[in-house]
């Protein structure tokens, strides 16, 4: 039963009826939610079922586009999370645009597609994007994502392929302020990872052997959402990272990581231009495949 009047005693509960989907069971049902501000929206859901494991979910999306210049690109939003089923200008609402207009949205960011990697199409709140050559970033969306809003920006400055970083700074284990302007004249690699993250852990081994192969050709910076130093220099006795790392600080983990996402990867040219961003254990093909060609622009 699904309690659609939200009385916790399913009087007038909606009886489920789930239909089997390989080794899960899933159900449909639709509930109609209020915002504060008075509007209301009906929201489909799913309720899944797989032995003891019973999960629901907002289905719910919007698409549309958006019409710049000459071309139009095609526009998706959607509730992040199913306990935010209405629309706001926040991460709590994910906005994709086809930036590339080939007709799919790309939500991968560790994938290769012709030995070339593949960035995200997903636009953050406060993050430019560019669109038609002109730098754009989202000024508004209603709660019910009837309206999606992009306004022109100057800014320079996003954790996006093609604009400069935000300021970086923090401090290693022995206490030394390390900055982005004191790291070679090089690529660097900027990781956001975390003692407890297991995809942190998955993917270390392979970063260790890659910048022992080629540490001449990029810096590796590794800040860890840890801020004790005790805390992630015991860790690293026994899986050390040969990064130089550092801890959060938390005006800078803010700026790059805001969701927060561990490992979290992003990619400097040598001239200090954010050159890709990428995520996730499976994110080395990716981050050598740019490598390999910061490299062939760099000669």
């Amino acid at each position: 039963m699904l309690d659609t009047a939200g009385t916790l005693d399913f009087t007038n509960g909606l009886p489920l009826t789930f239909e089997r989907i390989g080794e899960v069971m899933v159900a449909r049902a639709s509930v109609r939610v209020r915002a504060a501000s008075g509007q209301e929206v009906t929201v489909p859901i799913q309720v899944m079922y797989a032995g003891k494991y019973t999960y629901a979910r907002i289905t719910e999306m919007r698409t549309g586009y958006a019409e710049i210049g000459n071309r139009k690109y095609a526009v998706r939003v959607q509730p992040r999370s199913r306990g935010h089923p209405f629309y706001a200008n926040t991460i709590g609402t994910r906005f994709l645009i086809d930036l590339d207009s080939d007709g799919v949205f790309s939500t991968a960011t560790s994938r290769l597609v012709n030995g070339r990697p593949v960035a995200s199409e997903e636009a953050e709140p406060e993050t430019p994007f560019a669109l038609s050559g002109v730098y754009y970033d989202i000024e508004s969306i209603d709660p019910l994502g009837s309206m999606l809003v992009l306004r022109p920006t100057t800014s320079t400055t996003a954790v996006a392929a093609g604009f400069k970083p935000p300021q970086f700074v923090a401090l290693d284990l022995t206490g030394r302020t390390v900055t982005l302007s004191n790291s070679q004249q090089k690529p660097i690699l900027l990781e956001f990872w975390s003692t407890e993250c297991p995809y942190s852990e998955a993917i270390r081994e392979s970063l260790n052997a890659l910048y022992s192969s080629r540490s001449e050709e990029f810096a590796w910076i590794a800040m860890s959402r840890e801020t004790s130093g005790a805390t992630v220099g015991e860790f690293l006795r026994s899986k050390p990272r040969l990064a130089q790392v550092v801890l959060a600080d938390t005006a800078t983990w803010k700026r790059f990581n805001p969701k927060p996402i561990t490992p979290l990867f992003v990619l400097l040219d040598s001239q200090g231009t954010i050159a890709y961003v990428t995520s996730g254990a499976d994110a080395l093909p990716a981050i050598v495949a740019k490598l390999n060609e910061l490299r062939v622009a760099r000669r």
